[in-house]
């Protein structure tokens, strides 16, 4: 019943659930780059391959703002996952997060690994 959330700014049906969320607003003084449009490049990329992986999991995917507006390399656009914080709260959840909730009766690990320049994440139940 845990719900993984990109960003703290969520939307209302999961607010009195148990959250695991990233604290990051993307933004250089936490240390994220830029690409010279916006911080946080690559950020999406990760959400996307989250989305992806946890689907094939089969665990529920919440996501209502997609990629498909610029390609992510080796992710399908239909698993693209957009990710923004913008200094408004309810924006923020409403657009542009990520939740992904365990709706399975065990629980789930992710795990990543990288190397080799190449991140893999596995999910397992």
């Amino acid at each position: 019943g845990e719900v993984f959330a990109f960003h703290d700014d969520v939307l209302p049906e999961f607010r009195d659930r148990t959250i695991i969320h990233t604290y990051a607003r993307f933004g250089a003084g936490q240390g994220f780059r830029s690409s010279g449009k916006l911080y946080g490049d690559g950020v999406c990329h990760l959400a996307s391959l989250i989305t992806w992986t946890a689907r094939d999991a089969g665990l529920k995917v919440t996501t209502l703002v997609n990629h498909d507006f610029a390609n992510i390399p080796e992710i399908p656009r239909e698993q693209g996952t957009s990710i923004v914080t913008t200094g408004s709260p309810s924006l923020n959840a409403q657009r542009q997060n990520l939740y992904v909730e365990n709706t399975l009766d065990v629980p789930v690990t992710f795990v990543f690994d990288y190397s080799d320049k190449v991140l893999h994440l596995s999910i397992y139940k």
